[in-house]
């Protein structure tokens, strides 16, 4: 591991402790202030979530291999990187912890209560409020990852994606805060193995030359010195 990946991993984790912190006083001031309501559904609100989507990611990948800007195995790439992220559904299912106020049973906020496995098997396909960590958060940190390892002179853009949706799902009361930290290690994990297995795939192939060898007749001359 670089020194980089050493500074990361220590930032995100503190990050992360912080977050846990902050889940409860986070969800119960938006839930009691009613600012959560005036967020959810609201149209620039969804607009702001929308990079999470991974329709966004089909269209961004495309757009920028139509333009040149990435070659179209980066494009590949990029994609895979948000079909990655997707398997944060299946961390949702084993962690088994509920969107703010949605705990099945209970009423109230309880942000550390989980249901590991919650309905089985069948609950693996039927996630109804499980939260951590954010899908959303997942697709835009795994693009926004992607970016930066294939397109860094554009990367910001998406980075600045990342922070409005990692800021729009607390403020929705549709997650805790670190829902969205550990969406965002979570989704970067993912994307730089990704690249690891996929780097030298993505090179472009140097062309190979080819030996050439001439026999030349041999000149009288050269027969006469033999």
């Amino acid at each position: 591991m670089t020194r980089r990946t050493h500074i990361l991993t220590a930032f995100w984790i503190i990050a992360f402790i912080i977050a846990l912190y902050l889940d409860y006083p986070i969800a119960h001031w938006v839930h009691t202030s009613g600012f959560g309501k005036q967020v959810e559904g609201k149209w620039w609100a969804q607009i702001i979530k929308e990079p999470g989507e991974f329709g966004f990611t089909i269209a961004v990948a495309l757009l920028l291999a139509i333009i040149k800007q990435i070659k179209p195995k980066q494009a590949v790439f990029v994609i895979l990187a948000g079909i990655a992220s997707g398997s944060n559904a299946l961390v949702k299912w084993i962690v088994g912890r509920f969107r703010p106020y949605k705990l099945s049973g209970t009423s109230g906020l309880h942000p550390f209560e989980l249901r590991p496995f919650f309905h089985g098997l069948a609950g693996l396909f039927n996630q109804h409020d499980l939260c951590f960590p954010s899908g959303h958060e997942c697709t835009t940190a795994a693009l926004a990852t992607a970016m930066v390892l294939v397109w860094p002179r554009g990367a910001w853009v998406f980075v600045i994606l990342a922070i409005l949706v990692g800021i729009e799902r607390p403020a929705e009361n549709a997650h805790y805060a670190s829902d969205v930290v550990g969406a965002v290690g979570f989704a970067m994990l993912l994307t730089v193995l990704l690249y690891r297995v996929l780097g030298d795939w993505m090179k472009p192939v140097e062309p190979r030359g080819f030996e050439v060898v001439f026999n030349l007749p041999e000149s009288d001359s050269t027969k006469d010195l033999a």
